[in-house]
């Protein structure tokens, strides 16, 4: 009998699982549970465009409950992904839209919030990615005006942007920017003019981290833009 159960057991563990590196975090940011699906592309097998979703061509390797304050871990060393969840008050049913993403064997885990009910916007709740605050700050001794906008289009006013900060920032007074933008494009006066004389846009992405010669925007780094307050 003992022999059997042991057969048992090794037949449901995946095989390699053990040697493969932690690929998301995931954290409920209500108080409802929800349930998490992940999915995993086999590279070897090519996707055709036009043959139907990609997450279709995709294999469950992860299926759980996300409660409050107990995160989950789902390791693989697959590179692409898909990711599903549920909406409260549902758990067992009714995942919606996956949601791709890619991560690097070997390097950091991506940090997922869920969310279990639609937002005021009345969206279907899908896993977001965390991604380290925007950090602003002047490299000199006077005062500039700055317009900071997520999006990779210039002007920084530009409709497909979403507007971040414009205002005075000020030597010794940096300014937090908590942003999910991989990219976010800039525009700044030199001292003494605050509100007038705006740079051209610059954009200005995320650092990346490189494992072999995959590489992929690296979430946890720090994201930090220090502005001149004289040209030159």
């Amino acid at each position: 009998m003992r022999r059997c159960l042991l057969v048992a057991a090794v037949l449901l563990v995946e095989p390699g699982a053990n040697a493969a590196s932690p690929a998301f975090t995931f954290e409920l940011v209500d108080a409802e549970p929800v349930s998490i699906r992940v999915s995993a592309f086999n590279l070897a097998l090519p996707i055709s465009k036009g043959s139907g979703a990609p997450c279709a061509f995709a294999t469950p390797i992860f299926e759980g409950l996300l409660e409050k304050g107990k995160p989950l871990v789902v390791s693989s060393d697959a590179y692409r992904f898909c990711v599903a969840q549920t909406r409260a008050p549902f758990t067992k049913v009714d995942f919606g839209v996956p949601i791709s993403f890619v991560h690097v064997a070997g390097a950091s885990p991506l940090r997922l919030l869920v969310r279990s009910r639609a937002g005021a916007d009345g969206a279907p709740p899908i896993p977001k990615l965390w991604m380290a605050p925007l950090f602003l700050s002047v490299a000199g001794a006077e005062a500039i005006g700055v317009r900071v906008a997520a999006g990779t289009t210039g002007p920084c006013g530009a409709s497909v942007n979403v507007p971040l900060f414009s205002g005075v920032l000020s030597p010794g007074a940096p300014r937090t920017i908590v942003t999910d933008a991989p990219c976010v494009c800039f525009e700044q006066t030199y001292t003494p003019f605050l509100s007038a004389g705006f740079t051209a846009a610059t954009i200005r992405c995320r650092p990346t981290k490189c494992l072999g010669k995959s590489c992929t925007m690296d979430t946890n780094a720090t994201f930090e833009i220090a502005l001149p307050s004289s040209p030159g």
